[in-house]
């Protein structure tokens, strides 16, 4: 099996980066459905690259959000996703 160059790795591992750090900006505008999906997808890739630490904070966000997204009135959202006043 070939491995991909250090360049190639270094420029997916940014990739991903930017994933999640989009997936950050989505959470803040309590975009959680994007935000899940964003962030499980950063944590695929982070895994495939050996990226331990980055993939278990990508997957705790998920969680997180998933557990807002079956109870969303404990975490300050209505029914319909939109911030309580």
């Amino acid at each position: 099996m070939r491995l991909p160059s250090t360049g190639t790795i270094d420029n997916t591992y940014k990739l991903t980066l930017a994933m999640e750090l989009q997936a950050v900006v989505w959470y803040r505008e309590r975009w959680l459905e994007e935000t899940r999906s964003e962030a499980l997808r950063a944590a695929d890739v982070y895994e495939k690259l050996g990226a331990a630490e980055a993939m278990v904070a990508c997957r705790k966000l998920a969680q997180r959000i998933q557990g807002e997204l079956d109870n969303p009135v404990a975490s300050g959202q209505t029914a319909l996703n939109r911030e309580l006043l």
